[in-house]
């Protein structure tokens, strides 16, 4: 594994693209994550919509990623352009000093406030890593060392659903239950009423006795 580490990776990073902001398309994203944040802390059902360009912003604000991933969102998928230490991934045996820099695929999630970005597929100089090697790596979560604190660690604990679509990311928080149950367990009460009640069940009747019991063969008639 390690001579076939060696071969996919370098000695050194290579440059990760950057995304800049003017003030006003700053000031924009600022506002929509702000209106964002008092809407999940009010308890309502909010999303918010965010491109590539908003996910590499708030990447290049984070030290612990921060010039070493570039997203595109393309359909349903996040491609990334990757130059990664080996020894942030914590594999035991990997060779030292040497980064894997190239294209990947990859997937993220949230749970409980933590960030959870994983490559699927990793590609370098247009060569596919051999699928064991792959798998060490999709083992790693790349994001596991970034913290969200205070009043944004609050706001993050509150997603429920990161979904990619058509090249967005639509993160959603604060999901009613109702909206996850299919339509057959959503019925209102007053569906329920105008449904026909089922009839009673008829309790079953003991058997009733015959009014002339036979006497007992042998016993003799009283006088």
């Amino acid at each position: 594994m390690n001579k076939t580490v060696t071969e996919y990776t370098s000695t050194t990073p290579v440059p990760i693209p950057k995304v800049t902001f003017t003030d006003e398309q700053r000031k924009e994203r600022d506002d929509r994550w702000e209106a964002f944040k008092q809407a999940v802390k009010k308890g309502e059902t909010t999303e918010i919509v965010l491109d590539s360009d908003d996910i590499n912003a708030l990447i290049s604000e984070k030290d612990e990623v921060k010039d070493k991933i570039y997203v595109t969102l393309e359909g349903d998928q996040i491609k990334g352009q990757v130059s990664i230490p080996l020894d942030d991934l914590g594999i035991p045996l990997l060779p030292k000093g040497r980064y894997f820099n190239g294209n990947a695929s990859l997937t993220a999630k949230m749970t409980d406030g933590q960030l959870d970005v994983r490559l699927k597929a990793l590609d370098v100089n247009g060569k596919t890593m051999p699928p064991n090697v792959a798998q060490q790596f999709a083992n790693q979560n790349l994001a596991k060392d970034v913290r969200f604190d205070g009043e944004q660690g609050a706001t993050m604990r509150k997603i429920d659903k990161m979904v990619i679509k058509d090249g967005k990311l639509i993160i959603k928080a604060n999901v009613k239950e109702e909206e996850e149950k299919p339509a057959e367990a959503t019925k209102t009460e007053a569906t329920k009423a105008e449904e026909p009640a089922a009839a009673p069940k008829e309790e079953a009747k003991p058997a009733e006795e015959p009014k002339d019991k036979p006497e007992p063969a042998g016993v003799p008639k009283a006088a």
